[in-house]
């Protein structure tokens, strides 16, 4: 008996992909497949409306729009949106791959020039500096450059 309702009220077998939850203050859009992960967009219509910002208006009427959520031909707009998020954030990992990479190699070789031009012991193993020798151990100068280049990365990322 239920199904029967079910088809009689929305006209399909399966529930709904989005639900749209609208109080006084408040508009909350839930997509059924990122429920179970606690993601949902949630309009503050207090705030929007108080901020006379019509950029706000206009992100949550396109955001909340029909066609937009559930367009005839094409994606939904949130699904174009989540899949370029993706894609960008692919991207920003591998630019930061190779950013890290390439701060590692910038710091190595500063560390050798300014052993060859200062003279100094910049970095020696325990056995070396007991024998005098002042070579580089290149293993241990990449995890030391690499242990500096991701405590920058944190301090950026706090400061940010």
């Amino acid at each position: 008996m239920e199904d029967i309702v079910t088809d009689v009220v929305f006209g399909q077998n399966e529930p709904p992909r989005w639900v749209l939850l609208i109080s006084v203050d408040q508009i909350a859009l839930i997509d059924r497949y990122k429920w179970n992960a606690s993601r949902l967009l949630r309009f503050d219509l207090e705030q929007i409306l108080a901020d006379r910002d019509r950029h706000s208006l206009f992100a949550t009427a396109t955001l909340l729009h029909r066609d937009r959520i559930c367009p005839a031909e094409g994606m939904a707009l949130l699904d174009t949106l989540d899949e370029n998020s993706h894609r960008h954030t692919y991207s920003v990992s591998e630019d930061l791959k190779f950013a890290l990479r390439e701060a590692i190699e910038l710091l190595v070789n500063e560390v050798i020039y300014y052993r060859r031009k200062v003279g100094e012991r910049v970095y020696s193993t325990q056995e070396q500096t007991q024998k005098g020798e002042q070579e580089i151990d290149p293993n241990l100068l990449k995890i030391q450059c690499l242990r500096w280049v991701y405590r920058l990365l944190f301090i950026f990322y706090i400061e940010a």
